[in-house]
């Protein structure tokens, strides 16, 4: 199996795409990775410091740190494995349910970028129902 960098390229110089990098890690639970990876989609941008912080709330303590792709696939893999997908969905949960206040802050402190926040709020929300509805034991 060719080994891909992180531009995905393999060692032989091709190109594939990202969602065909990772054959080990597949996202089993209705796109809600890719989802969350997309800040387009999701209205948020969790990072990888974020990730581990929540698979370290979990028990995670061997993750290390690495793009957010690989870090959601690893503590997905590792919370089924020990039945935690009800307790990840519900730490990235309280981080969404944060960062809509924070956002809900922004509207109040400047209210000519409102319209760009309430579609984040909206997307944020729409996120976390996705997250909630696809992420059970």
């Amino acid at each position: 199996m060719a080994k891909f960098n992180s531009y995905g390229f393999t060692d032989n110089g091709n190109y594939k795409k990202r969602s065909e990098n990772i054959d080990e890690h597949i996202d089993i639970y209705g796109g809600v990775q890719g989802h969350l990876l997309n800040t387009f989609f999701s209205g948020l941008y969790i990072s990888s410091a974020e990730l581990l912080q929540i698979g370290r709330e979990i028990g995670f303590n061997n993750l290390s740190m690495t793009n957010r792709e690989l870090l959601i696939s690893e503590i997905l893999s590792q919370a089924k494995k020990i039945s935690q997908i009800s307790l990840f969905a519900k730490k990235l949960s309280f981080l969404i349910d944060r960062r809509i206040s924070e956002y809900r802050e922004l509207v109040e402190a400047y209210p000519k970028g409102s319209e760009i926040l309430v579609e984040l709020i909206q997307k944020a929300i729409s996120t976390k129902k996705l997250l909630l509805a696809r992420l059970r034991d």
